[in-house]
């Protein structure tokens, strides 16, 4: 199954054999990955976005498979480890108490999480129709205000001019019924303008970018995105779970074995970027939160539990409980 073959007293150290077939296992997943990509080129010049698209996510898929090892072991009493420890708990103290990573904006969220961390992924969970994308767009909109740096949204459901309109009812407080329907009344109407060239004009807006699914459909896709605008605060997925992966970009795969897939990509992009990810999920059903009883989401997530498995945080987004009916 290595490919290796053993003595029954084998000369070199175990960590000798161990080396080799993890070199081989990332080798291995480099092949498979780039395996779709030539096969897409083979059908002609007109697959070319898609190949490329194959093999960003082949490279990726590789560094994460050659660095698991070194990221996940070390010698807890090596000086340099114990050393790391000890800065990472002055830095927290000298905070004071204070967020030191991507804000929320909500306050009970902050007091126990201190913010998202540039390593971290975290999934919020809801049923259809239950607000992801109002979540999404606000926890964005909050961390590009109070951090004034850049951000990205991805919207994998949601076309772009439906997150705009969205946007700007939020960040300008306009009664959303009223915007889209083209019904602002005149002092709202102008207050709206005015606000707005005061942010397009200003030099030191941060960028706030919105990518629809077109142009995301890996996490290939997302790095390069990062690349092109530069070092964001934060990526912020709505409908994760419409991306897809390299091993399923070019051929079909169970439902579970994409999705775990993907989870897993999901995880290693802040860990090898240092950027943090909060991406929505679907629950596999309706679901109340008087239904959570035991605080255990994880049977509730549609398609894959290993989305859960992967994330560094899980949040619940549920609607209000409906008020019985007087008679």
């Amino acid at each position: 199954r290595t490919g290796i073959d053993f003595s029954e007293d084998p000369p070199e150290p175990f960590d000798y054999y161990l080396d080799r077939v993890l070199k081989r296992h990332v080798v291995n997943t480099f092949k498979d990955g780039l395996r779709p990509g030539i096969n897409l080129l083979s059908k002609g010049a007109d697959n070319i976005d898609d190949a490329i698209a194959v093999v960003e996510a082949a490279v990726f898929a590789a560094k994460a498979a050659r660095s698991a090892r070194d990221r996940d072991v070390v010698n807890a009493f090596d000086a340099k480890v114990a050393t790391s420890v000890i800065a990472d708990y002055e830095a927290v103290r000298d905070l004071g108490g204070a967020i030191d990573g991507v804000p929320w904006p909500w306050q009970l969220y902050n007091d126990v999480t201190r913010g998202i961390h540039k390593d971290e992924l975290w999934f919020m969970l809801a049923s259809k129709k239950t607000g992801k994308s109002w979540a999404t767009i606000i926890c964005a909109l909050h961390a590009w205000k109070t951090m004034k740096k850049p951000v990205l949204l991805v919207t994998e459901e949601m076309t772009i001019p439906k997150i705009m309109r969205r946007l700007h009812a939020i960040q300008f407080k306009l009664p959303y019924g009223k915007f889209v329907s083209g019904q602002l009344a005149k002092p709202d109407e102008d207050a709206w303008k005015r606000e707005l060239a005061v942010v397009v004009t200003d030099k030191d807006t941060p960028d706030f970018i919105i990518a629809a699914r077109q142009r995301v459909r890996t996490i290939a896709d997302i790095i390069d995105l990062t690349r092109k605008y530069g070092p964001v605060a934060a990526v912020y997925i709505d409908a994760a779970y419409l991306m897809d992966t390299v091993q399923t970009l070019a051929r079909s795969a169970s439902t579970h074995d994409r999705f775990a897939g993907l989870a897993r990509d999901l995880f290693d992009f802040p860990k090898q970027r240092g950027i943090p990810i909060l991406a929505t999920w679907q629950f596999n059903r309706q679901v109340r939160e008087s239904d959570v009883t035991d605080g255990d989401l994880s049977k509730f997530v549609g398609f894959a539990y290993e989305v859960v498995q992967n994330a560094d945080g899980v949040v619940g987004i549920f609607k209000p409980p409906r008020e019985p009916k007087r008679r």
